[in-house]
């Protein structure tokens, strides 16, 4: 009795350790989803931001005086720089 004691308590054991390996993995294949969402989204207002602060940009060449687009120009390029200080880190 006492070997089928000990190898039901191994059989326990090694299960326990296969069940803790698998949640381990999951955990790190949600936490490099997570990751991969991220940049995704990062890129995604990255560019948009980009776009259009070029756009504006190129519209502030031909309309120098307007304030409006002076200042929409501004908070264009710190959104970008807001952007890029946030940017993920691979």
């Amino acid at each position: 009795m006492s070997v089928d004691m000990t190898r039901a308590n191994a059989q326990g054991a090694a299960q326990q350790r296969q069940a803790e390996r698998g949640r381990v993995l999951r955990v790190e294949a949600a936490a490099e989803h997570q990751r991969a969402v991220r940049a995704i989204s990062w890129r995604t207002r990255f560019g948009a931001c980009e776009r259009i602060l070029l756009q504006k940009k190129a519209l502030l060449e031909q309309l120098p005086n307007d304030a409006g687009l002076r200042q929409e120009v501004a908070d264009l390029e710190k959104c970008y720089a807001d952007l890029l200080r946030e940017q993920p880190q691979p």
